[in-house]
């Protein structure tokens, strides 16, 4: 809303405020102009009509990736209280991550994951590891450039501790290889359901594909998970790490000295990180389902009121 102006170059919602109107449906749309425009309009026509909208271009984005096809999600924690030994104040610590791969077009999803359990320093480990698991080719689907900013910011404090290495080496190529898809970027600009309530986030768009009664969750893996309740909500109904900040807090009692906490929050660390990797790789299989069937309802009865 602050990005749309008016010419005085203050945001047209405080004018519109001052004036008792603040319905969406009060923005002028001629003043929705600039980089955000796209995705504005599309948000507007999608909250107006109660329909998901799928661009045509969400399927040359999807159709432009290679095998194998990796869905990747790290989780790393910054402190000024250092969490391991050689650890520098405020430095970036690239504690675990999680690997969904598809190895060809139909194939089934197979997982991996690593986390450190040690006190010493994982970034090195955590790369060398990564770069196991990676290899030399196919695509690396995230969901925002989070993954290779913190990829450059390791780079670049491991070059500065005049480190080199094959895994450093690795990651200099993998970096300006183009192998990364940023699905986040993909659905800001060709992807919106009602339910995502203008979200972006990972967090929002899984529940909100997931209340379509589409046939991909009946599909393993997703089929573990019961139809009417999304990943992220069954961590939730568990009270299990659930979010960023919970899994940095279970992250410090991993390396803790209570070995009984440290295997517990292990475990909800390898549970959490595990259903971020496959909460994208359902978005990616509803994508082509809806792209292969775009009359299908978007919505279960229930949820129509919803929106």
């Amino acid at each position: 809303m602050y990005f749309i102006q008016d010419p005085n170059g203050k945001p047209v919602a405080d004018r519109l405020a001052r004036e008792g109107r603040a319905s969406l449906w009060d923005i002028p749309r001629e003043k929705i102009v600039g980089e955000y425009a796209p995705r504005q309009l599309m948000q507007l026509e999608g909250t107006a009509t109660g329909r998901e909208i799928a661009l045509p271009d969400l399927a040359g984005a999807l159709g432009a990736l290679s095998y194998p096809l990796v869905c990747l999600d790290i989780e790393s924690l910054r402190s000024w209280l250092p969490a391991h030994r050689e650890e520098s104040v405020n430095e970036l610590v690239l504690f675990q991550f999680s690997i969904h791969t598809r190895s060809s077009a139909g194939a089934d999803w197979t997982h991996t994951g690593w986390l450190n359990t040690d006190i010493t320093h994982p970034n090195e480990r955590f790369l060398a590891a990564l770069h196991a698991a990676l290899g030399d080719s196919g695509t690396v689907c995230v969901w925002t450039q989070y993954e290779e900013q913190s990829f450059t910011e390791l780079l670049s404090e491991l070059l500065s501790k005049g480190k080199d290495s094959d895994d450093i080496q690795w990651l200099i190529h993998f970096l300006s290889s183009g192998r990364v898809l940023d699905l986040h970027s993909v659905c800001f600009r060709f992807y919106f359901h009602p339910l995502m309530k203008g979200r972006t986030s990972i967090k929002s768009v899984l529940p909100a594909v997931w209340s379509v009664d589409s046939p991909v969750k009946r599909l393993p893996p997703y089929s573990e998970f019961p139809p009417e309740t999304d990943p992220y909500a069954v961590l939730k109904q568990a009270e299990m790490i659930s979010d960023g900040v919970m899994a940095m807090e279970g992250y410090l009692e991993v390396v803790g000295t209570n070995t009984e906490l440290s295997r517990t929050a292990a475990k909800a660390l390898e549970r959490y990180c595990y259903i971020d990797t496959l909460a994208m790789a359902f978005v990616f299989d509803y994508w082509m389902w809806r792209l292969a069937n775009p009359q299908e309802p978007a919505l279960r009865a229930e949820n129509i009121g919803a929106t």
